[in-house]
């Protein structure tokens, strides 16, 4: 009797395993569709919209695309806000960045014991979902990880979830790109000089794994900042909201010139070098405490490490890294629609608070 019983269990042990599924990928989960799409056709629809109501400032945009050159961007500043608020500052730029492999970089702004400063966040998810269907994660990852020290960064997928700094890239690098493949770094406080020497590390690193696998930066690789130009009215990590110039349209407009002003400065006009990183760098962040603004772009720690990269990854072919501005706006002058649910998620802008956004391309 007892042998029947044993020989009746050991069947349904195993008659469990066999109904078992496999394993399925490790996956980041979508999150965010409030302030960006939930279903496919909302992309669709954004698109179509933008080629209605803002059809001439994006084929302006597109012809600065156009016009730097047959070569796509190899490095790209890209905001990371609402559809609606970004308007077509998001198709003009990213229709132009046609590699198939990208390094998307954003920032981490909580600061935390969980996370160590000073350090890069990666992740290890095998793939990324969303409303258009799962981006892979890159196979370069693991080279990447295996030729940087390990002093060099973490991995959280944790915190990557949480964040939802790409939430906004990962549809519209699907519908602009099939069979894409991303590997995703956050970024948290760094001093500049840190920063610096991290990038060269990196860029030795990314440098090697693509001249192995023959890929260029621009055609087969390329970079992805998120960052958003100022932020006022924002609280600042220090909790004090950033209102120098007050909250009157006179005051908008001076915000909006500073921000030209650092673009032009730093970005613009002449080759990128660390000495106009560096400066930038010192613009956006405090002096006596590089942790808090001077003039709040959030994406000021991604931008350096994004801008260094490029720049020593260019440098190792004795070419220059150039940007181009194919737009700026903030959210008062967006009259993209709302897709799907943005319709009830997204503030509505004021003088009190309100957003800049840059769309810089870099060959």
């Amino acid at each position: 009797m007892r042998k029947i019983i044993y020989f009746l269990l050991l069947m349904l042990f195993e008659l469990k395993l066999t109904a078992q599924s496999p394993k399925t990928p490790d996956i980041r989960k979508w999150t965010d569709t409030c302030h960006f799409v939930k279903h496919s056709w909302e992309i669709d629809s954004f698109i179509r919209h933008i080629e209605t109501s803002q059809l001439s400032k994006y084929k302006n945009a597109k012809a600065i695309s156009s016009g730097t050159g047959r070569n796509m961007w190899g490095v790209v500043i890209c905001p990371h806000d609402s559809y609606k608020e970004v308007g077509y500052l998001y198709p003009a730029l990213l229709s132009g960045v046609t590699a198939k492999h990208l390094l998307l970089i954003g920032a981490y702004e909580t600061r935390s014991q969980e996370v160590p400063e000073g350090k890069l966040i990666f992740e290890s998810f095998q793939k990324w979902d969303t409303p258009l269907g799962p981006i892979d994660a890159s196979d370069l990852r693991t080279d990447l990880l295996k030729t940087l020290p390990d002093s060099l960064y973490v991995i959280n997928n944790t915190v990557m979830q949480a964040s939802s700094v790409f939430d906004a890239l990962l549809p519209l690098i699907q519908y602009y790109g099939k069979n894409r493949d991303i590997i995703p770094i956050l970024v948290p406080a760094f001093s500049l000089g840190k920063m610096q020497i991290t990038a060269k590390q990196l860029s030795n690193a990314l440098d090697s794994i693509l001249k192995s696998r023959g890929w260029l930066l621009g055609k087969d690789f390329a970079i992805i900042i998120a960052s958003n130009a100022v932020g006022y009215g924002t609280a600042e990590l220090s909790g004090n909201p950033f209102q120098p110039y007050g909250t009157d349209s006179s005051a908008k407009q001076m915000a909006i010139n500073k921000d030209y002003d650092l673009n032009i400065t730093y970005l613009l006009n002449s080759p990128i070098t660390p000495f106009r990183v560096n400066g930038l760098g010192m613009a956006l962040g405090k002096k006596e405490d590089y942790h808090h603004f001077s003039w709040p772009w959030d994406g000021r720690f991604p931008m350096a490490l994004g801008l260094y990269t490029g720049y020593f990854l260019r440098k190792k072919n004795n070419i220059e890294l150039r940007g181009y501005q194919l737009g700026y706006e903030t959210n008062f002058k967006q009259a993209a629609g709302n897709p799907g649910p943005e319709k009830t998620c997204v503030p509505i802008p004021d003088l009190k608070k309100w957003n800049g956004y840059n769309a810089i391309g870099f060959r």
